[in-house]
């Protein structure tokens, strides 16, 4: 009896400028369903693996319009998560440390198995 793949949503806040993560999202398309939850300024373009740009990324606009969109980006993952019944949520970095655990503690019931990478926690560029 062949098992059916995992569903994998992965959430990446920083992936117009990292390629860490879309090396990691290519690999793991060979083993698991996934989906890639990136920012609206992602340079994602065609990929071997399904994404969606509905993440907040741009912060060339005004204060009002950041934290709306922000929110927006919040509602979807929300959204995401809930209809897309996935059997993974993995999250590279919280983007606001404030409400995003809090999003995701109201969100346990719908995740099977979380799991965060955390990068970066203390400054090191440049000092």
């Amino acid at each position: 009896m062949k098992r059916n793949k995992l569903r994998v949503l992965m959430i990446e806040h920083f992936s117009s400028s990292n390629n860490y993560s879309i090396d990691l999202c290519r690999e793991l398309n060979k083993y698991v369903n996934l989906m890639l939850l990136t920012v609206n300024d992602s340079n994602l373009v065609k990929e071997e693996f399904n994404f969606s740009k509905k993440l907040y990324g741009s912060s060339k606009e005004n204060e009002i319009i950041k934290i709306f969109s922000y929110l927006k980006s919040v509602l979807y993952t929300i959204r995401e998560i809930i209809k897309g019944k996935y059997d993974v949520v993995h999250i590279q970095t919280f983007r606001t440390l404030p409400i995003e655990p809090l999003v995701y503690l109201f969100l346990k019931p719908f995740i099977n198995r979380f799991i965060i990478t955390i990068h970066n926690i203390a400054p090191h560029e440049g000092k």
